[in-house]
């Protein structure tokens, strides 16, 4: 049955909006549910004593909903496994996670599962290996450690991480500091320290400071472009020579190049200048116009000379031979022939006015001034012969 137009589009809006309202409750239990299969998946694998099984099906309910008993029973399938380090952690994780439902809801069903993930802490406690990883000096910004391809929050330096026993690979690196690969095997209940010295890379400093950034601009570090959005971060460096090119449509470029020393840190002002208007004559133009000038005094010659035998034919013949129309033709000729030679000299003089204003050679870039950071001492200067030693 058809109902009446704003009549019918209501009903319609009515209907959908229940139909959302339903499909709700759904979107959300359809998770759930699905982490409750996973979870009876992994169940029945442990008991079948299908650790490897059991283990991926609970942490494959674990991603759909988080449960501290999901995540003691994984404890327990990497318990089973040998893997006691990461088996002491998940047991730590869930009894952390039960507190904190019980503090927030008061529910008082997870007071068993933490109570058996502390019994389980306990009893693996002695027999866990641990690994205390420690950095000598300060830690640059950016430095970071990772244990076996997981990083490791700074935060977690110096205090001992429980691992499982076999190899593990520990990884430490950063900008202008030498990476540092340890290979570190722990066997059952050992505490092991591992102490990192940052050996830095001896390093410079440049600093752009811009005067004006015109669109377009583009600048060159050792022939490697800066992103427009690190172009006013400083710019560390090795030591030795380094080159600088700034350049900017309509403007003129601009060259740097000087070497540095190690803890130089010096600042170059970019201040883009327009190229003068009277020296943007492109080359093509002064070439056209020459060229066009040739072609017009050439075809003037050429007409004229025509003109002139034709002429010189005419006055051959018996005056009473002499055709008029002849007569006519030879005069539109020669004021042809006048005419291209005239335009051919205008545009032979404007090019030698384009002779002038075209630029032959290409810009030289300009000199970018090196000034040093204020506050600082002035960065020592290295002769090219000191710098190859």
């Amino acid at each position: 049955m058809n109902l009446p137009g704003r009549r019918g589009r209501q009903a319609c809006l009515g209907a959908l909006a229940v139909c959302s309202m339903l499909s709700l409750p759904m979107l959300h239990a359809a998770p759930a549910a699905t982490a409750l299969t996973r979870f009876e998946q992994g169940s029945t694998a442990f008991q079948n004593r299908s650790w490897e099984a059991a283990l991926q099906a609970f942490r494959a309910s674990l991603d759909l909903e988080s449960s501290p008993n999901t995540r003691f029973m994984i404890g327990r399938c990497l318990h089973e496994l040998g893997r006691l380090g990461s088996a002491y952690v998940a047991y730590r994780r869930a009894a952390l996670e039960a507190e904190d439902r019980i503090r927030a809801t008061g529910d008082a069903r997870y007071t068993a599962t933490r109570d058996a993930a502390r019994a389980k802490m306990a009893e693996l406690d002695a027999r866990v290996p641990r690994l205390t990883i420690q950095v000598a000096g300060e830690i640059p910004t950016g430095f970071y450690v990772s244990v076996d391809g997981s990083p490791l929050a700074a935060a977690g330096l110096g205090v001992p991480l429980e691992l499982d026993v076999g190899d593990h690979q520990v990884i430490a690196s950063g900008p202008r500091v030498q990476r540092i690969e340890r290979r570190v095997r722990l066997e059952l209940g050992q505490r092991q320290d591992l102490q990192l010295s940052l050996q830095r890379i001896e390093t410079a400093t440049i600093q752009f400071v811009f005067h004006n950034r015109p669109s377009g601009a583009l600048i060159n570090l050792d022939n490697a472009a800066i992103s427009p959005d690190l172009a006013e971060k400083p710019q560390y460096v090795s030591v030795g020579e380094h080159r600088v090119d700034v350049s900017a449509p309509g403007y003129r470029a601009l060259l740097w190049q000087e070497p540095l020393r190690a803890n130089d840190v010096v600042q170059l002002p970019v201040h883009f200048l327009a190229l003068p208007s009277w020296r943007r004559t492109p080359k093509w133009l002064f070439f056209a116009t020459l060229g066009a000038s040739l072609v017009l005094v050439g075809a003037g010659i050429g007409v004229g000379v025509q003109a002139q035998n034709a002429e010189a034919t005419q006055l051959a013949l018996n005056p009473l031979e002499r055709e008029p129309a002849t007569r006519l033709s030879i005069q539109h000729q020669a004021l042809a022939a006048n005419a291209l030679v005239g335009s051919g000299g205008a545009l032979a003089l404007i090019s030698g006015v384009l002779a002038f204003t075209t630029a032959w050679r290409p810009q030289p870039a300009a000199q970018l001034q090196l000034r040093p950071t204020p506050g600082l001492p002035p960065p020592p200067r290295i002769s090219k012969q000191e710098n190859r030693k």
